[in-house]
């Protein structure tokens, strides 16, 4: 099977070339991967570096108003059977990750198969089991999904909204399994977060997409229709996560010790939604 790990990446070469050591020295050896390094073109830092990087794919375009289009224009640029879609702070930590995917997305966990209806599958992070951000996934959900990450958003909510839409999908949550870990660094906040509040309210405003898209899925999976009451429930749910989200805000912008001034990419993206 033919598996393209995908690594979006700016400014941090040497740390996203650990990402892909970690991830190939752990490979099975039973399936065909290509790592694809996603880069902006005016990150030349990083293209240097991954230009003399032996064994990867270098892809490199000019950067996106959202962060989710680094990763969602690599996958449209590499058809693959798989996919797995890494940043620069998660280094796979099981060994033979390749084999154990695949087999998450064709034969389901441990005699469940909803990873494998479905065409995603959540991998597992120790320090941050309850926080699902890196994911396996299918030409099969990306096509039914619209793309790997909704675009609109500039940093965060982008992991949260593919969880959202699988709840929604099933009425359980995003397949995982313990059996796919990586290592992540948290706390590792984007020193030019800013405006929580206002996209906390876009990605509210914006869950009425992810109900449809998650009954389009259900049904192209076969899955039992989720009863108009039962969504309800699954969306208040989501809204009372909105205002926990919003009422930690001044705890997660405390941590930010050296903020950056908005890129042009961001005030782009802003102005859009």
């Amino acid at each position: 099977m033919k598996i393209a790990a995908i690594i979006g990446t700016r400014g941090r070469p040497q740390r996203a070339g650990g990402v892909v050591e970690c991830a190939r020295n752990l490979l099975s050896g039973l399936h065909d991967v290509e790592f694809i390094v996603a880069l902006d073109a005016d990150d030349a830092r990083s293209v240097d570096y991954f230009s003399r990087f032996a064994g990867v794919t270098l892809y490199v375009q000019p950067r996106p108003a959202g962060l989710g289009d680094v990763w969602n224009r690599a996958a449209r640029a590499y058809p693959a059977d798989f996919y797995l879609f890494l940043g620069d702070d998660a280094w796979v930590a099981s060994p033979g990750w390749d084999a154990f995917m695949v087999n998450a997305l064709t034969t389901g966990i441990d005699g469940n198969m909803l990873a494998a209806k479905l065409g995603i599958v959540s991998w597992h992070d120790p320090l941050q089991p309850n926080i699902a951000s890196t994911f396996g996934m299918t030409p099969k959900w990306i096509e039914a999904n619209g793309f790997v990450f909704d675009p609109r958003f500039p940093s965060w909510h982008g992991d949260s909204a593919l969880v959202e839409t699988a709840i929604f999908a099933t009425g359980q949550g995003m397949p995982g399994t313990s059996s796919l870990q990586f290592a992540s660094m948290p706390g590792n906040i984007n020193p030019r977060l800013r405006d929580m509040e206002l996209w906390w309210r876009f990605y509210g405003a914006t869950r009425h997409e992810r109900v449809e898209t998650g009954r389009r899925i259900a049904q192209n999976a076969g899955l039992p229709v989720i009863d108009d009451y039962t969504m309800a429930r699954l969306v208040a749910e989501c809204e009372d996560k909105d205002e926990e989200g919003i009422r930690s805000i001044p705890t997660v912008m405390a941590t930010i010790t050296n903020p950056q001034p908005p890129t042009d990419q961001y005030m782009a993206v802003k102005a859009a939604a």
